[in-house]
């Protein structure tokens, strides 16, 4: 059925397109890779936001709910009610950020992983037993498993974090990095320079960074070509398992490392992606509606089945 664009103009102006009215935008998910236990059988209808575990996957709906589908053997698809603004998905368990700001989590419980702690937090992580999240400060707070000091969290507020393996990345509020935890594969062994997002990976720990002009940077294990990054800029980066996925400016994905078809991105554009253990999860923005900012008005344009 093909569509028909009406423009409503609330005032005669110049503008420019708002990127952020896109991102805010609901839409359906596509999912690829290995799907020995669902995780890439995505439920019907729109989210926001998308995660990927393990062998599990978790979204976020418009209306604050959560799904999960896949691999549920520690009740990882178990999900709670209530209403919610952000997820994370670690190897066997989730985290999730209610409206509130406090925090709620279930699935595998070992090692204290799912024992929230109080406060409020404005982000969350899941690595493989440990998670970690930001709190409205900035500063950091971290639980589950700490044998190699992935838990030991350091002084000073953030503004990203992404916990792998064993071992935890952050991103300052000046946008440098700090790493701690296992370094085996010297994944924490962090670069130099400033950074505006950062992925971490579980099975063969590495990690993948965008830097502030956009390009990409990796470190740690690389043994199946997962930190050999491509060139061009990017506004997105997902890893898990021995792979990496990311977002490009123009919405469009790329996947390198060790692919049993998780690397084997779709193609069209979208806005958010998750990486699971072989999986990979991506939504695709609805063209319903964008909004127009410019000088004496705002411009809506919507896109109509005729």
């Amino acid at each position: 059925m093909r569509s028909k664009s009406i423009l409503v103009v609330a005032a005669l102006s110049v503008f420019i397109v708002c990127p952020k009215a896109i991102a805010a935008l609901a839409g359906e998910v596509v999912s690829w890779g290995v799907n020995s236990y669902g995780q890439c059988t995505v439920p019907q209808g729109t989210f926001v936001q998308v995660a990927g575990g393990g062998w599990h996957s978790v979204g976020l709906r418009p209306n604050g709910t959560i799904e999960a589908w896949g691999a549920n053997y520690d009740g990882q698809c178990n999900v709670p009610t209530g209403n919610f603004t952000k997820i994370a998905a670690g190897r066997e368990h989730n985290i999730a950020i209610k409206s509130d700001g406090t925090l709620v989590g279930w699935g595998e419980s070992v090692h204290g992983r799912i024992d929230v702690p109080e406060g409020t937090f404005i982000d969350i992580t899941c690595g493989r037993e440990h998670s970690v999240g930001i709190k409205t400060d900035g500063t950091l707070a971290a639980w589950g498993w700490n044998a190699y000091g992935q838990c030991d969290i350091p002084e000073g507020t953030f503004k990203a974090v992404s916990a792998g393996g064993y071992f935890s990345v952050g991103i300052r509020t000046d946008g440098t990095l700090v790493a701690w935890g296992m370094n085996d594969d010297g994944q924490s062994d962090v670069p130099t320079g400033t950074f505006a997002a950062i992925a971490a990976g579980d099975w063969e720990s590495h990690v993948v960074a965008i830097k502030s002009d956009g390009t990409l940077a990796s470190w740690g294990n690389n043994d199946w070509g997962q930190c050999n990054v491509p060139d061009g800029a990017f506004s997105d980066v997902a890893a898990n398992g021995q792979f990496s996925l990311g977002l490009r400016t123009d919405g469009t994905l790329a996947g390198w490392g060790y692919n049993d078809g998780e690397c084997d991105v779709p193609e069209g554009t979208f806005y958010d992606i998750a990486a699971g253990g072989y999986h990979g999860l991506a939504i695709i923005p609805e063209p319903t509606t964008l909004l127009l900012f410019g000088l004496g008005g705002i411009f809506l344009r919507r896109r109509r089945k005729v």
